[in-house]
């Protein structure tokens, strides 16, 4: 099954050419995906993926594709940018989302309750 069996004409409006993604260094890591930092036509951003363990299960890779088509609806200055969508196969898509410095929200948010 390839991705765009998988998916639809959305996905594929939302790709971007993977050959310039650079993967920089790993951010973050979870139970269903992996965050890295990364350079998207020279500039910092943010690439996430699905869990190696994930990326062959469709209801998963179909859940991250929803997410991403989500995201690429949402506009508005306090919210990252969307960049889009990148893969040169089916079980490992990449989400490019603008990067921005100080972690992540639940971090922020753990560290204001603290002070």
């Amino acid at each position: 099954m390839t991705l765009v069996q998988t998916t639809d004409a959305d996905i594929a409006a939302l790709r971007i050419p993977i050959q310039e993604l650079v993967v920089v260094q790993p951010l973050s890591r979870g139970a269903f995906g992996e965050v890295f930092l990364g350079h998207y036509y020279g500039s910092r951003v943010a690439i996430k993926r699905l869990a190696p363990d994930r990326r062959h299960d469709d209801y998963e890779r179909s859940g991250f594709l929803v997410e991403a088509k989500l995201m690429a609806t949402l506009q508005h200055d306090r919210i990252i940018q969307f960049i889009g969508v990148a893969w040169s196969d089916p079980t490992d898509v990449h989400v490019v989302t603008e990067f921005m410095d100080g972690g992540d929200l639940r971090t922020l948010l753990q560290s204001s309750r603290c002070t």
